[in-house]
């Protein structure tokens, strides 16, 4: 199944790479909409939770407006990253925007890495294509490999084009720790991500919530 999998990702890929940005985008949330009344499960996870954090002053169908307006976002991003790794940054420049450089630019003779915390929804895959504006540093990031090997070779073939260095969060931590020793990175984490017992435990909306210590921790050691 390894190599008809492959072929079939490989297709679908170059579909939406072939396409304009607003088509990919328009797809995307036509998906995302499917989604919403296809998945019963994830749907109602999405309604209890935004139940918890805004029921006192939200109606009902506000809420389920909510949720699916969410599905709609996610399916868009999800469609919009496979056409962005493809985009060169001419094409891409012309849909971004910047903000804080001068945060990270600071002291920028220093040799110091820079840790930073990336919020795992959007478009998250754009944070690579910032090396075009902080050339200075070498950007990396963490991943979870995929279960199917041929779909984890595509994955990766698609995120490393922007010379985005990736780091196997289960089984690359130490060359992820020499690659902090070695040379300048600017390393992002997806810190909003559930940790379980290991994580610390964040007020967000109201309610507690499990993320990881793992920006602050490579903070402090490197």
């Amino acid at each position: 199944m390894g190599p008809i999998l492959y072929c079939a990702a490989w297709c679908l890929l170059k579909f939406f790479q072939a396409l304009p940005l607003p088509w990919v985008a328009l797809i995307g949330r036509i998906g995302g909409g499917l989604a919403y009344g296809i998945d019963a499960r994830h749907r109602g996870v999405a309604i209890d939770n935004l139940t918890r954090c805004f029921g006192a002053e939200k109606s009902r169908a506000q809420i389920h407006a909510l949720a699916r307006e969410n599905f709609k976002r996610l399916g868009e991003n999800y469609c919009c990253a496979i056409k962005t790794a493809a985009m060169s940054w001419p094409e891409l420049e012309k849909r971004l925007e910047f903000g804080g450089l001068e945060k990270l630019n600071a002291e920028a003779d220093a040799p110091a890495s820079r840790v930073i915390a990336i919020g795992h929804f959007g478009n998250f895959e754009l944070y690579a294509r910032a090396n075009n504006v902080t050339p200075q540093f070498q950007f990396a990031t963490t991943y979870r490999a995929l279960k199917q090997p041929a779909l984890n070779r595509l994955l990766i073939d698609l995120r490393t084009r922007s010379g985005c260095l990736l780091f196997e969060r289960r089984h690359e931590s130490g060359a992820l720790r020499a690659a902090m020793s070695g040379q300048r990175l600017m390393l992002g984490f997806l810190s909003d991500q559930h940790a379980g017992t290991g994580g610390a435990w964040i007020p967000f909306f109201g309610h507690l919530c499990s993320t990881t210590t793992a920006p602050a921790v490579f903070a402090l050691r490197y």
